[in-house]
């Protein structure tokens, strides 16, 4: 048992990582405007890293983009609570 607890606590972080192609694509989705497919890449991304400043930044600029102005509230506040001098 507790082997099977040390192969869970040392699998979890790669079960949560993204990868750097799946930013990528989201944020080639931001830079040609498609704020529809780059929010959802973005939220997808969010899920599984929420407290990283660049994809809360912009998953905040795609959800402005998309006028959901309070998902957008919320991604900028979690940017500054991750660095307050942003």
């Amino acid at each position: 048992m507790r082997q099977l607890w040390l192969i869970f606590l040392l699998a979890f972080p790669l079960l949560a990582a993204y990868s750097e192609a799946d930013y990528k694509q989201a944020y080639q989705f931001y830079q040609s405007k498609e704020y529809v497919r780059s929010y959802e890449a973005f939220h997808t991304l969010f899920l599984k890293n929420m407290d990283d400043p660049k994809i809360n930044f912009y998953l905040g600029r795609s959800a402005f983009e998309n006028r959901n102005y309070d998902a957008a509230v919320a991604a900028y506040e979690r940017v500054l609570i991750a660095e307050p001098g942003h």
